[in-house]
């Protein structure tokens, strides 16, 4: 049960924060249990001049004033970060400090603005289509770092995050299968692709075992060594220009083929590797050195 120190002291962070404050998820099924509850006590008749009634009555009144003020300033700071998540999108803390039905109110109000954001473009453009080039959507899964078209970060997002990307990037972010988890329906997948263009040093593991050519864009050393040792040399370096990346895999996707056959020779080569590793590990441990 919330009291009325504990509002007291809520609407006191509200006024002094930029920020949205964290309340409870029930926070306002307790201030309508906390109101009713005074209420009961305020309209005794039979005690209606007595001290108890008249402090509960006062109480109630400034009870009442405190919730309006929380409510009234946290609209006032969702406008704001409307606002600012039509630009660049809102950090976690933010989100997750909302309220269920503020959600609400935040994901109706970022819909209007990007309507009329939409509008305004194709009244000044003068044409039907719409050329922004950023899309706001609503993350259903925790997304890692991603590397966009024009070389940097972008990300992490978290799940019921709202944030506005690129398009060409949530257009991947739609693909049915772009959340899969599983890890055996990820190889299948890949087992799919003709072609592939990665950043994760996993996503090259699973080209290889499956066969699939590969341009990798190495965000660390270990997706380059990997790949050398494969025997490429080709990577999507992130200081490129736009139009060094299209090259680069025209290029390399018009060697497809020959890479493959490069890729089924050097993953034996790493099976055998593997598997003298793997009899070492099994000596070792067998003579009792652990």
């Amino acid at each position: 049960m919330i009291t009325y120190n504990d509002l007291y002291e809520y609407a006191r962070k509200e006024r002094y924060s930029r920020q949205l404050q964290k309340l409870p998820k029930n926070f306002v099924k307790s201030v309508a249990e906390y109101l009713d509850e005074k209420r009961q006590i305020a309209q005794k008749e039979e005690d209606v001049f007595s001290d108890v009634v008249i402090k509960t009555k006062k109480q109630l009144e400034n009870a009442i004033t405190l919730f309006k003020e929380i409510i009234l300033k946290r609209k006032r700071k969702i406008l704001d970060l409307v606002l600012i998540a039509n630009e660049t999108g809102i950090s976690r803390q933010d989100f997750e400090n909302m309220l269920d039905f503020e959600k609400t109110l935040f994901e109706e109000l970022m819909s209007c603005i990007e309507r009329a954001d939409k509008f305004v473009s194709k009244s000044l453009n003068g044409d039907t289509e719409d050329k922004k080039k950023n899309e706001l959507i609503v993350f259903k899964e925790d997304i890692d770092t991603l590397i966009g078209f024009d070389g940097n970060e972008v990300g992490p997002f978290f799940k019921g995050q709202i944030a506005n990307i690129p398009k060409e990037i949530a257009k991947i972010l739609n693909l049915p299968y772009f959340h899969m988890k599983d890890p055996i329906s990820v190889l299948e997948k890949f087992s799919e692709a003709q072609f592939l263009i990665g950043a994760r040093y996993h996503s090259i593991i699973f080209s290889i075992m499956n066969d699939v050519p590969f341009l990798p864009i190495p965000y660390d050393l270990k997706v380059r060594v990997l790949s050398k040792e494969v025997g490429f040399k080709d990577f999507i370096e992130t200081s490129e220009a736009l139009d060094v990346w299209i090259d680069k895999f025209n290029r390399v996707f018009e060697e497809r083929e020959e890479r493959r056959k490069i890729i089924i020779e050097r993953k034996r080569e790493f099976m055998e590797r593997e598997r003298s590793s793997f009899s070492l590990l099994l000596d070792f441990l067998s003579d009792g050195h652990i």
